[in-house]
């Protein structure tokens, strides 16, 4: 499909989601970087000055927490997460296509879903006042995650769904491509 025929806001989305993840890719190996270093540096240091810092195990839940969600949003945007496609092998393509819309659909709306009550969950977390433990940071710094990550989360299935729809994306490559490592072969 030429870029002509789609529509301009389209364009705008995919370049969008394009730029998001690649935020959340640069986010995702600070991340893991860091919680690299604070989990091996406490392991020696427990090991050898028989010293652990109090605030190592709660940051370090914290950050894997964060990297759960921001890489559930990229893997998503990838087609990359977990799926049972038994039943797709087995169906003609218009099927396939119709299921695919279908669980793309539910897809969002549950994350929109998720999103939208968690958002209070929020608003319940500042106004109660909770602290973390040992940090001491106000508790909805952490939980507010759940909405962010939700909203990755929704804003990629759509994402994905129009790009799908306006042929960017094939709606059977990730099978083929799947089928074929599980198997061993070449991509």
């Amino acid at each position: 499909m030429q870029s002509k025929d789609i529509p301009s806001i389209i364009n705008y989305i995919i370049k969008l989601s394009n730029f998001l993840e690649k935020i959340l890719k640069l986010f995702l190996i600070l991340i893991v970087s860091v919680m690299t270093v604070i989990v091996i540096s406490n392991v020696l240091a427990r090991n050898l000055i028989n010293y652990s810092p109090y605030w190592a195990d709660e940051i370090s839940r914290y950050l894997m927490i964060y990297m759960i969600y921001f890489g559930a949003a990229v893997a998503l945007k990838n087609e990359e997460l977990v799926g049972v496609n038994f039943f797709l092998k087995k169906v003609p393509a218009i099927v396939m296509k119709v299921m695919t819309f279908i669980a793309l659909i539910c897809i969002f709306f549950f994350n929109s879903y998720i999103f939208y009550h968690s958002v209070f969950l929020i608003r319940g977390m500042v106004d109660s006042g909770h602290l973390s433990a040992q940090l001491m940071i106000p508790m909805w710094i952490i939980y507010l995650v759940i909405p962010v990550g939700f909203l990755f989360l929704s804003f990629f299935t759509i994402t994905l769904l129009l790009e799908k729809i306006y042929g960017f994306r094939d709606w059977t490559v990730k099978l083929a491509e799947q089928e074929s490592l599980i198997e061993g072969g070449e991509k």
